[in-house]
């Protein structure tokens, strides 16, 4: 993962976890960088990758294909993931599969490059703005929490021979499963509204 995306997890993201939250990451980097950060910021960590690594390690989570976690629903107070999205076929699905598995009430939150170029892992799909995001999350029942999209710090050294010396941009996103909603004393509803979009923080763009 690149130093744009860190930091953009770490402002935007990271913030919105509470310590004691019990958090899912989908896709680890080799580093665990993700890992570091929600471990000092007092999380239970877990993690899953389609590649069933490390297994034997605390908080593993096995996957049983590209779209299914092996794990109850309502497990997880997060799911957060970062540089994954864009290599996932049917992110539309995948999110459905997160929401599943996060709590009522609970957060999505996906950060993604965008100005970087074609990267296989095996397969590199999407770009994603704002709102892309808000479009995913209307599909997946999340109500869209917060969007961003920009450059906070230089790109590395070492990628500079993939990336090239140009501004690197990243966007992050966080949704929220919605909490059901009780009907009004005196009422039987039926019905299910679907979440709104929501809106990004006071004087954001998004």
């Amino acid at each position: 993962m690149h130093n744009n995306s860190l930091e953009a997890f770490r402002r935007y993201g990271l913030p919105n976890l509470r310590p004691g939250s019990a958090v899912l990451e989908i896709g680890p980097d080799p580093d665990w960088l993700l890992r570091r950060l929600l471990e000092e910021r007092g999380c239970r960590y877990h993690f899953a990758d389609v590649s069933n690594a490390h297994p034997g390690l605390k908080g593993f989570v096995g996957m049983l294909g590209p779209y299914a976690l092996d794990v109850d629903g309502d497990s997880f107070d997060a799911v957060v993931s970062a540089n994954v999205i864009e290599h996932v076929h049917k992110p539309w699905l995948w999110l459905v599969e997160l929401t599943r598995v996060v709590r009522p009430g609970g957060l999505v939150i996906c950060v993604n490059p965008f100005s970087w170029p074609y990267h296989d892992g095996p397969l590199d799909c999407w770009r994603l703005l704002p709102d892309a995001y808000k479009a995913l999350f209307e599909y997946a029942c999340l109500e869209h929490v917060y969007s961003w999209h920009g450059h906070l710090v230089p790109v590395e050294e070492h990628w500079l021979p993939l990336h090239g010396p140009h501004e690197v941009t990243d966007t992050l996103a966080v949704g929220r499963r919605p909490l059901p909603e009780s009907p009004p004393d005196g009422q039987d509803t039926q019905a299910d509204p679907g979440p709104e979009a929501g809106h990004g923080e006071p004087g954001h763009p998004w």
